[in-house]
């Protein structure tokens, strides 16, 4: 064994395997390898095992907790008994005895990377009369916290004392009570108690469900916007293989943990069926906001935030959206394409009329997805300086989902105008030299693109580049077998030609259009809505997911509060 070496900050897994969320509440409880203080399961998949096998660390400690039966208790680990046993592989004993040397002079070893508080000479000869360093006996500023920090030892220092020193300027410390909460204790005290209507629009108490793909994450205390966005993305398939995450995807796709729990105690305005215990994505959050200013916090976050930096730790892909702006003026454009990971859509507010004009509805009439669409890719007036004509009207801008084939023919017929940012990039051939190829003969495009290539070097080295590629482009179209262009809608390439599309590009655009997307059986490709996450209140997040319950037909929409999973019946728009 190797005991040595570890640092401080070591973090011991003691409360869930590393590899599923199998815990020390389970029969079997949890084995802590006692070199390396990895977490490993011992039950049916037994990853504590397989932990010996791949890194040969012998011993492990066995950690089982029960709950008392007494409901009675002022703290957490007052309703468990945990009950404790040393477990070694090698010699396959499942209760090492711990009263030999060698394990007690490793407890010592154990013991000594602890950090003891100890008073010192500082706080047990404290003098209250006046101060340490002169004669003054008033305006006296006594430090004295819980654990105060000795200033001449530099350490933290107890002091034992503290109760009666408290008591010299009439300050009675067992007498305080606390009657003021912080901002983050009460978040997370309305976070926990939160109930986010749980009740249906008739008073009835919506039932959970339980099954694959139905199991809830506990709040880590401002943790429901972490446990709303996973709920979300896990329902998409291309999260769900992610090695990255594997952990995570078993523990909420499987169903091993999604059960009522044992040990809630319902009460008469329960349902009959307790919420699910809920899984500790306490790893996870750790794993993703480590380093990160925020994430690596307890306070409440924005969900939407936590969905980019998730995207980009987990290397999501991306799609291209085109700008286009057009001069009002002298209608030339310009072309921009942006990467995106995210599309932000403005939703249309329409309120019912009412009978009253002075009075508002609190209803709001049905949007779809395509007006919203709509409102999204509609042009727009922006004010710019057109560096074309110098003219100050604006500029349209249209910003569309980037279509290879349609931006190629847009580009082709419109007039650009010069890009002022990649002016001085713009390559400027050799006049001499370039009216020399021309003279031979030559196209202009051709030989400005020879005289590029050559770095305009010279008229021989351009001349051979020409011959070159005009002999390669020679050879490849006499080689290429002719293919029969098929016969396009007559209509549809009148109709594009009506936006100022000649028939030629017409004719390829529409022949790219019968062509399968990737992914896609049938086009054009049609998305379906798969889940919304709310924001409720000031601090709270809940996720609805459209999912299929077991032994059900159809799908539904189910709703995620953190550890409680139920079929959401009825809901507001």
């Amino acid at each position: 064994m190797c005991q040595r070496g570890h640092p401080a900050s070591q973090a011991v897994y003691r409360e869930d395997c590393t590899q599923c969320f199998d815990s020390i509440d389970d029969d079997s409880g949890l084995n802590v390898c006692l070199t390396c203080f990895n977490g490993g399961c011992t039950g049916d998949r037994d990853h504590a095992l397989l932990h010996f096998q791949r890194f040969g660390h012998p011993l492990a400690l066995n950690i089982k907790r029960s709950r008392k039966p007494s409901p009675i208790a002022e703290t957490e680990d007052d309703h468990y008994d945990t009950n404790t046993r040393v477990v070694c592989y090698k010699c396959c004993q499942d209760n090492v005895d711990v009263s030999s040397a060698n394990f007690r002079l490793w407890l010592t070893e154990v013991k000594a990377w602890e950090q003891e508080f100890v008073p010192c000479e500082h706080t047990l000869c404290l003098d209250l009369n006046g101060c340490s360093l002169c004669d003054l006996k008033e305006n006296l500023c006594f430090m004295a916290p819980l654990m105060s920090s000795a200033i001449k030892c530099n350490e933290e220092r107890v002091d034992p004392n503290l109760a009666d020193h408290l008591a010299h300027w009439g300050i009675n410390l067992a007498g305080r009570e606390k009657t003021e909460k912080s901002l983050t204790e009460m978040q997370i005290e309305q976070n926990m108690k939160w109930q986010f209507t749980m009740t249906s629009e008739d008073g009835q108490e919506l039932t959970p469900i339980f099954g694959p793909g139905l199991t809830g994450l506990r709040n880590l205390g401002n943790s429901c916007y972490l446990s709303s966005v996973i709920q979300c993305l896990f329902d998409l398939p291309q999260f769900q293989n992610r090695v990255q995450l594997r952990k995570l995807a078993d523990g909420i796709l499987s169903g091993r943990y999604s059960r009522p729990d044992p040990d809630a105690i319902v009460a008469a305005d329960s349902p009959e069926t307790p919420n699910q215990k809920g899984l500790v994505p306490s790893m996870f959050k750790h794993l993703v906001g480590r380093g990160h200013e925020e994430f690596s916090t307890m306070r409440q976050q924005d969900a939407f935030e936590f969905l980019l930096h998730l995207f980009k730790l987990v290397n999501h892909g991306s799609f291209a959206v085109e700008q286009r702006l057009q001069c009002l003026n002298c209608s030339k454009v310009r072309y921009r394409v942006d990467e995106q990971d995210n599309l932000s859509i403005p939703v249309p507010v329409r309120r019912f009329s009412t009978e009253s004009d002075h009075e508002t509805s609190d209803q709001f009439q049905t949007v779809t997805f395509n007006e919203c669409l709509d409102a999204s890719t509609a042009d727009e007036v922006v004010e710019l300086s057109c560096p074309s004509c110098s003219s100050k009207s604006g500029f349209s801008k249209h910003d569309p989902f980037r279509s290879r084939w349609l931006s190629f023919l847009r580009q082709k017929e419109d007039k650009s105008y010069p890009d002022v940012e990649n002016t001085e990039s713009i390559f400027a051939p050799d006049e001499e030299v370039l009216c020399q190829l021309l003279t031979m003969g030559f196209p202009q495009p051709r030989c400005v693109k020879a005289l590029q290539a050559t770095g305009n070097s010279d008229v021989e080295a351009a001349m051979n580049w020409i011959l070159l590629i005009w002999t390669t482009l020679t050879l490849m179209i006499h080689l290429r077998p002719k293919v029969k262009e098929p016969q396009q809608d007559s209509a549809k390439v009148l109709q594009l030609g009506e936006m100022g599309i000649n028939e030629q590009h017409a004719k390829k655009a529409l022949a790219c259009y019968k062509r399968p997307l990737k992914g896609f059986s049938t086009t054009p490709a049609r998305y379906q809505l798969r889940s919304i996450i709310c924001h409720k209140g000031s601090s709270h997040y809940v996720a609805f997911v459209r999912k299929t319950p077991p032994r059900a037909d159809q799908p539904t929409w189910v709703m995620f509060n953190d550890e409680k999973v139920v079929r959401s019946r009825t809901y507001r728009r």
